[in-house]
């Protein structure tokens, strides 16, 4: 007897993206049913799969070089760091798509309130990532 094959959702039936994103992102428990939402909410959501859609047709999202993150949308060595006790020049290694920072090496280049909760950061380069890596094995071999 052989395992039967599981059944596999359609890619996207009309309108089951925009339901599917809601769920998916919304961390609210009490937030409605899909069916309740307003039409403002149901908008939202449309436009946010039509994104989707746009991305999936080009084989991918936008890659950004520079972009603004907020405290809360990063953890930084497993929560042990916050973003508000770094400095302008700071290395960030980014191993998972976070926000609109793709994996990689990032460098903050400032900061845009009082309290440090939203960085503006700037992905290294490779011939960066090098620079530096150079730069820590020279001072290792003179410690």
């Amino acid at each position: 007897m052989t395992n039967p094959k599981p059944a596999v959702p359609a890619v996207d039936q009309a309108g089951t993206l925009p339901a599917w994103l809601y769920q998916r992102f919304n961390d609210a428990l009490d937030a409605p049913a899909w069916d309740l939402l307003g039409d403002d909410d149901r908008t939202y959501w449309e436009h946010q799969a039509r994104a989707v859609r746009r991305a999936v047709a080009r084989d991918g999202f936008k890659a950004v070089d520079e972009a603004v993150i907020r405290a809360r949308e990063i953890e930084l060595d497993g929560g042990d760091v916050m973003l508000q006790e770094m400095s302008v020049g700071d290395p960030i290694e980014i191993e998972k798509q976070t926000g609109p920072l793709r994996p990689g090496c990032w460098v903050i280049t400032g900061f845009e309130c009082e309290r440090r909760c939203r960085a503006r950061v700037r992905r290294l380069t490779a011939e960066e990532i090098q620079a530096a890596r150079r730069g820590e094995a020279f001072a290792r071999t003179y410690e």
